[in-house]
Parts: structure tokens; C-alpha cells; sequence
């Protein structure tokens, strides 16, 4: 009976840890880098990804990456 008793007082409190935790994702704000002058816009844009590579890329895929990149080189530079 004491062995029993242990048991269940052991499961409840195991219950109580467990159903109290909870995951919050805490987010901080990252300063950048390097700070920039006020009147700079410029953004470099570095694709390090060769879409040329043929292990990579089959031979049918390389213009719709390259139009994929320059898309997205031309909405990033009319965003500023």
C-alpha cells in the first residue's frame, strides 16, 4: 500500500511538472553590424548559389534560376 501510494503521489506531481511547461519564443531585435550613414540605400545582394553548377542544377532549371535571381536583384533594388 505504501509502495502504491508513492506511485500515485509520484504521477501527479510528474503531471504537475509537466502540464506547467510551456515553449515561448522570445525574440531581441539585432542591431546591425555595421552601422550605416542616414543617407545610404545601398543593399549588396551576394548569390553564392551556382545555378551553372550542372551537380547542382539540371541543364532545364538554370533559366529559371537565373530569372528567380535577377527578380529578385530587380525587387530589392526598386524597394528603395
Amino acid at each position: 500500500m505504501k509502495t502504491t501510494g508513492m506511485l500515485i503521489i509520484l504521477f501527479i506531481v510528474c503531471q504537475c511538472l509537466v502540464s506547467c511547461l510551456s515553449y515561448i519564443s522570445l525574440q531581441r531585435p539585432q542591431s546591425p553590424e555595421i552601422p550605416l550613414n542616414n543617407s545610404s540605400t545601398r543593399i549588396v545582394f551576394v548569390n553564392y548559389f551556382d545555378y551553372l553548377n550542372p551537380s547542382l542544377v539540371e541543364e532545364k532549371h538554370q533559366s529559371a534560376y537565373r530569372e528567380g535571381v535577377n527578380g529578385l536583384a530587380l525587387g530589392i533594388s526598386t524597394g528603395f
